[in-house]
């Protein structure tokens, strides 16, 4: 009977509670105020650190404030997309982590928060980048649109686009100098993607797109593979692609040799404009029987990878 009298103001109450506002984001975020389709305000922003690289951590505080009290339950979006428009990182949460919906904000209420963004072990570098934040809709992914009311006194690098706030100056850079955007992807048979690099990443129809690949034997490889490269766009469709056996077979390469396989592919004429990914894996000529990953959470069985890092463009 004391345990259950007990928990809810010990145990339940704590994991309903909001975390507490976030007092250092007012005291470090550039002033300003953009409105949200008239119901909450952006009064401050900041991003840290400047230099990201894959598997990094990166921490933006935002200052929120209503106007009146919001029609909805929105949901805030924190993205950090690159110089070819691509969302390299990113986090969709609701304020509080979802315990203080926007709808029950009283007009005047303001709320600070840090968001953490990780960026992926696949992040493309080297690069630029920017962020990107603001508020939807979640049921339809209506972005609330933004007005400047209030510009802080040096705007350069903010702006208003894609119906977001758009800020910063971020490089993202490599872990390491040994290969290009090094990465340790494990397929079964004792092979690994250690690495990859593209020639382009902005393509027009007609363009031939490079992709060098450096694979790494873990031990003995059992079988001969072929290896794909295909270019895909969002709706999964085949736009360009290359498959062919690495020069040298799989079976003969040994363990700790990295192998370099570049495949050339011609980008489709009727390629359509937008943001494409590249999808690699290998697999057995006899049977075309995909090679799966050791381990792919979310994604149990899966015999592919998918980099989504290019875009056509007219």
């Amino acid at each position: 009977m004391v345990l259950a009298l007990a928990t809810p103001p010990l145990v339940l109450a704590p994991a309903y509670r909001p975390p507490p506002d976030a007092v250092a984001v007012a005291a470090q975020a550039t002033p300003l105020r953009v409105d949200l389709d008239g119901q909450m305000s952006l009064l401050g922003v900041m991003a840290e650190p400047a230099e990201l690289h894959p598997g990094a951590v990166a921490q933006v505080g935002i200052v929120w404030q209503a106007l009146t009290r919001p029609a909805a339950d929105y949901s805030v979006f924190v993205h950090l997309v690159d110089e070819e428009g691509v969302i390299v990182a990113q986090v969709d949460t609701m304020p509080g982590g979802g315990l203080l919906p926007t709808s029950q904000w009283q007009p005047g209420q303001r709320r600070s928060e840090f968001y953490r963004v990780f960026i992926p072990l696949t992040a493309y570098t080297p690069a630029r980048g920017y962020w990107l934040v603001g508020l939807y809709e979640y049921g339809s992914g209506r972005r609330l649109p933004p007005v400047w009311v209030e510009r802080p006194t040096s705007a350069e690098g903010m702006a208003l686009i894609a119906d977001g706030l758009a800020f910063g100056d971020v490089t993202i850079t490599p872990l390491s100098d040994e290969r290009p955007n090094p990465v340790n992807i494990e397929f079964l048979d004792n092979i690994s993607l250690v690495g990859y690099r593209y020639s382009h990443r902005q393509l027009r129809p007609g363009d031939r797109f490079v992709v060098e690949l450096y694979w790494q034997a873990r031990g003995p490889i059992a079988r001969n593979y072929t290896v794909f490269v295909h270019l895909l766009d969002e709706h999964e469709r085949t736009f360009g692609g290359e498959d062919r056996p690495p020069v040298s077979p799989t079976r003969e390469w040994q363990p700790g040799e990295i192998v370099t396989v570049r495949h050339t592919l011609t980008v489709a004429a009727d390629a359509p404009p937008g943001l494409y990914q590249v999808e690699i894996g290998l697999y057995t000529p006899e049977d075309l029987r995909r090679l799966p990953l050791v381990e792919a959470s979310g994604a149990e069985g899966a015999d592919r990878l998918l980099f989504r890092h290019v875009r056509v463009v007219p």
